[in-house]
């Protein structure tokens, strides 16, 4: 798992408990890292939270991220 000189901020979650979280070392931002409840170490999905929001709005914008009839992200995984 992550180092204790890492802090690692959860941003989102999924139904399987993995988090999207903003890792911060030494007091600077270090990217966007998925940490997946089956996996031993983190993965870093985006270099900076301003490139994560731009994902995130893209996907919007390109129906591919949609809210589910019960209020929930989901995903339009043929788009």
């Amino acid at each position: 798992m992550p180092n204790g000189e890492d802090e690692y901020y959860p941003i989102l979650v999924n139904y399987s408990s993995d988090f999207y979280t903003l890792k911060v070392s030494e007091g600077k931002e270090n990217g966007i890292f998925l940490i997946e409840h089956d996996f031993d170490y983190p993965t870093k999905v985006h270099n900076s939270f301003e490139d994560f929001l731009r994902t995130i709005i893209a996907c919007y914008q390109e129906k591919i991220y949609f809210l589910d009839d019960d209020g929930y992200l989901d995903m339009n995984f043929d788009e």
